[in-house]
């Protein structure tokens, strides 16, 4: 009888809004003088174009991100970026952690360099190398199972997360659709999506998270905005709440 109340996982989306929704945590460790910043852009489009480009902007994205704010501005220790599946939509994450640097110029540096995503994508990137891009996805996602546990692993997954959430089907062939979806992609479509999609200025679905060492959050918190919502580690469940009501 318990095997049939198996917990169900939705996707929540992020208000569409030209600001971004923003979480201020506290770091629970009252000894930890490190803050960390994680923005996060998310598509609520579950198509397997629109997650194949995700991948791509991923590929193409970390390394200046990393240059521009690890090795130029030395924001950090640890800087990186990276793209995360939940359910059949995709987040493409963006991380520092300093012990230097404060949140505010952290924060403002990594939006700053969001902002210049555009202009990068059309001057720097060029055919070339956006079709290795591409081969270089392919290849990846082309390559056999070098074991049975290895294919056995992915087919689970699809099971399970179709266990898990109402809305998602075992896609066994995944690997197969993705490369299909990725092979008709030009550079201008990557250039569209992120433009009119992901980083539309309108409806950008953002999501800035600061985790603040305690001896600095008293402050932090006279500082931020009414509409910011301040959570401690233990709001977070609450809010999640909150969040599946309004939906």
């Amino acid at each position: 009888e318990s095997f049939g109340k198996i917990p169900k996982f939705q996707t929540l989306p992020l208000p569409s809004s030209n600001n971004p929704t923003q979480l201020v945590v506290m770091e629970p460790n009252p000894s930890n003088d490190n803050a960390a910043i994680h923005v996060l852009l998310q598509t609520i489009d579950r198509s397997r174009r629109s997650q194949v480009m995700m991948e791509i902007l991923s590929n193409i994205l970390s390394e200046p991100f990393y240059n521009q704010l690890r090795t130029q501005q030395q924001l950090g220790y640890i800087v990186s970026s990276g793209i995360r599946a939940l359910e059949e939509t995709r987040t493409l994450g963006f991380v520092v952690q300093s012990n230097t640097a404060s949140v505010e110029r952290i924060t403002q540096s990594i939006v700053e360099y969001l902002d210049g995503v555009t202009q990068y994508l059309e001057t720097q990137v060029t055919k070339l190398e956006f079709g290795n891009t591409i081969q270089a996805l392919r290849d990846v996602k082309l390559e056999p199972d070098k074991t049975l546990v290895t294919e056995t692993t992915r087919h689970w997954n699809e099971i399970a997360m179709a266990t898990t959430s109402d809305s998602h089907v075992p896609q066994f062939d995944r690997a197969l659709q993705e490369v299909e979806a990725a092979s008709s992609l030009k550079l201008n479509d990557l250039i569209e999506f992120w433009k009119e999609s992901l980083y539309a200025p309108s409806s950008k679905r953002m999501l800035i998270t600061q985790v603040i060492p305690q001896q600095l959050m008293a402050k932090k918190t006279q500082k931020v905005a009414d509409d910011v919502v301040v959570l401690t580690t233990k709001d977070i469940s609450s809010f999640r709440q909150r969040q599946e009501n309004n939906n």
